[in-house]
């Protein structure tokens, strides 16, 4: 079982409003990475959350931290909003998923294999308390935002999981931005494009 930071274990600031509550279970899954330093040790990746919701409240004035929950080094899960709170993450798409941010930048490299592992767990552990749908849907970021996220070795590792899907968008779709800076037109050798 992966090991869990509450908010209060890693030294999260009150949320400025009332959260707003995400329907339950929940359809989809959307990874992403901070794109920032790598934490190690805990008390580095625990600085790491602060850091970040700081950013959040104060640069972008959200009223929280924007990510569910987000994975550091050895597979530590760090609770940010939590289970049933919509996050504000993903554009149009916070009152409909999840988010998981991997603190670290994984253009060049992969998380750990721990890392991965609580992944797998914490999806795991929202199927079966109905927290997410059996067959929720797994998409990288940067299938429904024009951004580099989740990195390119960590979004190649994404499509071979079983619940990542591929993202038909038609050439006529008005997006948020250029095209080009999408990653849903690739899609791995082993996962053929829907028809």
């Amino acid at each position: 079982m992966f090991r869990y930071k509450s908010r209060e274990g890693w030294g999260a600031r009150p949320r400025v409003d009332d959260p707003i509550q995400l329907k339950t279970p929940t359809q989809y899954v959307i990874i992403m990475h901070t794109a920032g330093l790598d934490c190690v040790e805990m008390i580095d990746c625990c600085q790491s959350v602060v850091e970040i919701q700081n950013l959040h409240m104060d640069k972008n004035r959200w009223s929280d931290i924007g990510y569910n929950f987000l994975i550091g080094s050895y597979g530590v899960v760090y609770e940010g909003r939590g289970w049933g709170v919509e996050g504000a993450h993903t554009k149009s798409w916070n009152k409909k998923s999840v988010g998981i941010a991997f603190i670290g930048d994984f253009r060049l490299r992969k998380p750990d294999d721990k890392a991965l592992q609580a992944l797998e767990e914490i999806l795991h552990y929202g199927v079966v308390n109905k927290l997410l749908m059996a067959n929720y849907t797994m998409y990288g970021q940067c299938q429904l935002r024009p951004f580099m996220s989740p990195g390119e070795k960590l979004y190649n590792e994404l499509m071979t999981w079983p619940h990542w899907q591929y993202r038909d968008v038609p050439q006529n779709e008005e997006l948020d931005g250029d095209r080009a800076a999408y990653c849903f037109d690739r899609k791995p050798p082993m996962v053929a494009k829907p028809t």
